[in-house]
């Protein structure tokens, strides 16, 4: 019979399915969580102390309208140079639409609203996109960003 084969490949995934390696706890649901909301803390305020502990060491982050950045440390560079430029104060949410756990790994999709309101003044805008976020966990159980990429549903408009 030639759906036995099948059947028993689906039993064993279903098997694998239950266990812990491929399940969410709800340790590793509020690390992730407190991994989110320190991102969005530092971001905000425009500081990378503390950044080297959010990313693997070989991270890649993939912003829209620029090239990859490759490594924990181009990447806090890049986010340190464009904090120094920035003619806006930033005031961003990230909002996770679906988790996925495999392991060491988590899949992370969500959505993000960032508001810009310029330092000299003016007219605040609104960035609207999402977001993937691979994570993954390092040493002591501690989770990390190893890719990032996130793209916006259309241009900052002004806020009416």
């Amino acid at each position: 019979m030639t759906c036995r084969p099948h059947l028993a490949a689906v039993a064993a995934l279903s098997m694998l399915a239950a266990t812990p390696l491929f399940g969410q706890t709800a340790a590793d649901s509020a690390a992730v969580r407190a991994l989110r909301e320190q991102f969005v803390r530092v971001y905000n305020a425009g500081d990378t102390t503390g950044l080297d502990s959010l990313y693997t060491p070989t991270a890649a982050r993939m912003p829209y309208d620029a090239p990859t950045i490759v490594g924990a440390t181009p990447i806090i560079d890049a986010l340190r140079r464009g904090f120094q430029q920035r003619a806006f104060t930033p005031a961003l949410e990230l909002r996770a639409t679906e988790l996925l756990m495999l392991g060491e790994w988590v899949l992370e999709r969500g959505v993000y609203r960032e508001i810009l309101t310029p330092r000299a003044g003016g007219t605040p805008l609104v960035e609207e996109g999402k977001y993937v976020a691979v994570l993954r966990r390092a040493a002591a159980g501690r989770w990390r960003y190893h890719w990032s990429i996130f793209n916006r549903d259309g241009p900052a408009r002004r806020i009416q």
